[in-house]
């Protein structure tokens, strides 16, 4: 840590200051505390990659070598990175929670963990400890955001991380806001940091704190962080893992330390110190998500530093990881042993073709009315995202609400949608989730964070193939997808455009219509084919009633005047 680049430069000579040598006293005492706090996450998760205190100080090398030599940090500004990378996975052992495993235990987090390992058939004899693992991996982040403020009670009085009571009151609640914030969605950075911190009075008036540039360090250099110092091939051959566990291992353990490539200082490499052998193929494609990940979130917290209105705020010296997303150009820095890895990833060129060829009997019972298709997806959606709610304790009572509005145009255009007031979708919901082909978002962990306590409530969705809303591109010329999460108010409406149908070429607006109001949550308004509305114009509100008939939801059909 101290013999880094970035701390040299951002303390100096600590001893002919006296306000630098507070700061860096404080951090050496939250080290040593650190330290022993994460030496526990190897008994708690022993299959988990090294994040002991080794992974704390390595961040501040990753960071000196990718924001650059002459990145500007002042003292504070390296001290809160300094606290924030020593706690930011502290939250991954028992010990870090008042009441240890118990307390893990009680929570919603373990308790959702719990249900949905059951319902992928864990074997009984491991469900507790499989959920332990999720659970702290789930919850660490947050309870970082607690440490630096928190207290332990002991027979001596308090022990807190920070001893320094100004510095823990003017700097405690930010440190545990940006280790948290390394398990934010980017968005969520920009909000909560956008407004660089005033520096705290005993200290100069120029040390002001910008906390969504410290963030940014934090967040790419623990993406970063993924040489083979973190998983040890010894300790691979002893611990007992299972397939993913030790392909992670395998995947991390033959990568090098971050250098700087040589004809592009512009590039960070990530390289191997020996080949990946055919044996270890997936290891080798775990290495290359690794990189990718890494150079992502490069990528885009410079173009969040770049576009920032804050002129301190300078981006990385460091613009890409070499190879990255590009198999063949990352096989010649992660190399490989008598065999080639090829880019054969499953893609969906034709989404159409797609789709028809996988609605029949299994999914719909019918295999030719696209319109039934998607209405049917349409109420099935509706009707769990309404479930979702019910199950929530913090959703209160409210009146369910589904309604299907067909309506004409003047030019005999037909546009259908669907309204429902259940759980609703954020913003990551809609640009990550709504598409993610064959994964149920409600089975997911995504959703155990968006929604804490929904997975062990009993809560059980219809739908079943995680397939859902690519049917509505059969019928549809155009799709548009207005939602907003049930407790969040209308500025929150985000509406994600497919112009171009089955293209799936998406746009993200804070647009609503002028009929969307607090009794909705979720619209899908489909600018129907005319092959698809072909038929079903005179009789269309039985058509819909019959659809919606196996729900237990009462469906309201609305504007069918056609």
């Amino acid at each position: 840590m101290e013999s880094t680049q970035l701390f040299q430069c951002a303390f100096g000579d600590a001893a002919a200051n006296d306000d630098i040598a507070r700061l860096v006293s404080s951090l050496r005492g939250i080290r040593s505390k650190a330290r022993d706090l994460t030496s526990r996450i190897v008994t708690a998760l022993p299959g988990l990659s090294i994040h002991d205190i080794s992974h704390s100080d390595a961040l501040w090398e990753v960071a000196s070598t990718v924001a650059g030599p002459d990145y500007p940090l002042n003292a504070p500004e390296a001290y809160v990175f300094g606290a924030a990378a020593l706690i930011h996975d502290a939250g991954l052992c028992f010990e870090a929670y008042a009441g240890g495993r118990n307390s893990v235990r009680n929570t919603l987090e373990w308790r959702d963990a719990r249900g949905r390992l059951a319902r992928t058939g864990c074997p009984a004899d491991d469900l507790e400890t499989e959920a332990d693992f999720q659970a702290l991996r789930a919850l660490h982040a947050s309870q970082a955001g607690r440490l630096a403020t928190e207290s332990w009670q002991s027979d001596d009085g308090d022990i807190y991380l920070i001893d320094d009571r100004e510095l823990r009151d003017s700097y405690g609640a930010l440190i545990g806001n940006i280790a948290s914030s390394h398990h934010w969605d980017l968005d969520k950075i920009v909000t909560r940091f956008s407004t660089p911190r005033p520096a705290p009075a005993f200290f100069d008036n120029d040390w002001t704190v910008d906390s969504l540039k410290i963030a940014c360090i934090l967040r790419v250099a623990d993406a970063g962080h993924i040489d083979g110092a973190r998983a040890p091939s010894f300790l691979a051959r002893v611990l007992q893992m299972n397939f993913l566990a030790r392909t992670h291992w395998l995947g991390q353990s033959r990568l090098g330390r971050l250098a700087v490539r040589p004809d592009n200082p512009e590039q960070v490499m990530v390289g191997s110190t020996s080949p990946f052998p055919r044996s270890e193929a997936f290891a080798w494609w775990l290495a290359y998500d690794l990189v990718a990940n890494f150079d992502r979130e490069l990528r885009r917290c410079n173009d969040l530093l770049a576009s920032s209105s804050v002129q301190s705020r300078r981006v990385f010296a460091r613009r890409r990881v070499a190879g990255a997303g590009r198999v063949r150009q990352l096989a010649k820095y992660v190399e490989t042993d008598n065999w080639e890895p090829v880019d054969s990833t499953v893609h969906v060129s034709d989404v159409s073709t797609l789709v028809h060829g996988i609605r029949g009997k299994q999914l719909y019972q019918e295999t030719s009315d696209s319109l039934g298709v998607a209405l049917r997806e349409l109420i099935q959606n509706a009707a769990d995202a309404i479930a979702a709610r019910k199950a929530l304790a913090t959703a209160g009572e409210f009146d369910t609400s589904i309604v299907v509005c067909l309506k004409c145009s003047a030019a005999g255009e037909f546009t259908l949608h669907v309204d429902d007031n259940g759980v609703g979708m954020a913003q990551s919901t809609l640009t990550t989730d709504l598409l993610n082909f064959g994964r149920s978002f409600w089975y997911s962990e995504r959703a155990a964070r968006q929604f804490p306590g929904l997975q062990s409530s009993g809560f059980s969705p219809v739908g079943r193939f995680g397939i859902g809303f690519f049917s509505v591109f059969a019928a549809a010329e155009c799709v548009r997808v207005f939602s907003r999460r049930f407790d969040k108010g209308l500025d929150d409406t985000r509406c994600l455009s497919f112009e171009g149908g089955m293209s799936l070429r998406s746009t993200l607006t804070a647009n609503r219509p002028q009929d969307f109001g607090m009794s909705v949550c979720t619209r899908v308004e489909l600018a129907l084919k005319p092959s698809a509305i072909d038929g079903h114009t005179v009789n269309f509100a039985d058509f819909a009633y019959e659809i919606a008939a196996p729900h237990p939801v009462l469906v309201a059909i609305d504007g069918v005047d056609v």
